[in-house]
């Protein structure tokens, strides 16, 4: 499967940068999501009850902002 994308620069140079960094974008979600992951799943019990809610509350607006945009982490 082949795919060709053409944009007519300067005056597309928008799309042609949303469309050239999508991965860049996915590496920036990506790493944000594990960060977010990291700090719920390897929290301490003694650590601050409300700090530990405003990650999972981070977490959770992240997948929905995704579900809303109809992307996931699966390629």
């Amino acid at each position: 499967m082949k795919a060709k994308l053409t944009f007519k620069l300067p005056e597309d140079r928008y799309e042609y940068d949303m469309a050239v960094n999508g991965s860049k974008w996915y590496s920036v979600a990506w790493d944000m999501y594990q960060y977010l992951r990291g700090k719920t799943k390897y929290a301490s019990d003694d650590g601050h009850e409300e700090y530990l809610k405003a990650m999972y509350e981070c977490k959770d607006e992240l997948h929905r902002i995704m579900d809303e945009n109809n992307v996931d982490f699966d390629l």
